[in-house]
């Protein structure tokens, strides 16, 4: 039965969202309980020659939640003589802990609607690696109804710039030209609700034509002498040390890539103020990046451009310079 479901759920390696084996499983986890429990209630009430649940069964179908256990949690002690005032070492908690354990912590998506507020999705390259944009047709989606706009690279502000990033500002906020990687943004969906942006933005046509192969091995980059930089670090004679060593192992090691698991998803609102100002509330660890790369795009003073952040849900570095992707679009869009 299991593996019917997953043959009728089908994952991509790069689905949205990733982790594909994850919610396979977590999909037959699910449906096993609930296979069982409908199981038991059927047994229960006499239907059908059904079998008992054994244990194991059992414990599948109770609630995780254990009223009768006891926890415990030690921490060191610290001396009489260390002054109050100093917390190392003491069990202070965490200021939102009891707010995250309780579910009253207010992230970006958890804010209440704004008057008259707009969603909007990422447009993305889905298609080519890497290519020249022969063209971006969004009007089979301008046509869906609740959409409002679509918004690309020459959607730019007059003094704006369409790159930003913290060395060399090299990195464009929408694809302009030629893509560079699937999964890059071309442009932005905006609608009335958040499923119609979501579902207009895949209909937005963008037409690639593909360049060189693209690079996705170390092989490949040998090959095609395709090389980031290359650096040689050396102390000593190597090749003497390697000849005096009484055991020498040779061999290759391949590390993917890592992949994050974001209990909040990097999300922004964009709202508009009075005299080109704008507040931003984010889910960044660099307010102070995010305010200066959205200034720019915008082509105000820096001033004028308020990012708040209360809490991040989950980061590991991946909303210091990425929060900007959702941030930027997001601002272009409010202030049009």
């Amino acid at each position: 039965m299991s593996g019917l479901l997953v043959e009728d759920f089908p994952l991509a390696v790069d689905v949205p969202g990733g982790m594909p084996a994850y919610r396979q499983s977590l999909a037959v986890s699910f449906f096993y309980k609930f296979f069982l429990l409908v199981t038991d209630w059927l047994a229960e009430k006499g239907v059908g020659n059904l079998p008992v649940l054994d244990a194991r069964g059992n414990s599948a179908t109770r609630p995780c939640f254990q009223p009768d256990t006891q926890e415990s949690q030690l921490y060191q002690i610290v001396g009489r003589e260390q002054p109050e005032n100093d917390l190392v070492g003491r069990p202070i908690t965490h200021l939102s802990a009891l707010k995250h354990a309780t579910g009253e912590a207010v992230y970006v998506d958890d804010i209440p609607l704004q008057r008259n507020e707009l969603f909007g999705a990422l447009v993305i390259n889905r298609t080519v690696p890497y290519g020249k944009i022969i063209s971006i047709d969004p009007t089979e989606a301008l046509g869906v109804a609740g959409v409002v706009d679509f918004f690309d690279s020459r959607n730019i502000p007059t003094g704006g710039y369409n790159t930003f990033g913290d060395i060399g500002r090299d990195e464009p906020v929408f694809a302009s030209g030629e893509v560079l990687a699937i999964g890059q943004t071309v442009g932005l969906l905006v609608a009335k609700d958040q499923s119609t942006a979501q579902k207009a933005a895949k209909l937005v046509k963008i037409n690639v034509e593909p360049l060189n192969p693209a690079v996705l091995t170390t092989e490949d980059a040998i090959r095609h002498e395709s090389y980031l930089a290359q650096q040689h670090l050396t102390s000593g004679d190597v090749e003497q040390g390697f000849r005096q060593s009484e055991h020498v192992l040779t061999g290759e090691v391949r590390i993917g890539g890592q992949e994050q698991f974001y209990l909040e998803t990097q999300s922004c609102l964009a709202v508009p103020k009075e005299d080109q100002e704008m507040e931003v509330f984010m889910a960044t660890q660099g307010a102070a990046n995010m305010q200066r790369a959205i200034a720019r795009c915008l082509g105000v003073p820096q001033n004028r451009i308020t990012v708040k952040t209360r809490r991040a849900g989950g980061s590991f570095g991946g909303k210091e310079t990425r929060s900007a992707l959702l941030g930027i679009p997001a601002a272009i869009a409010a202030q049009k």
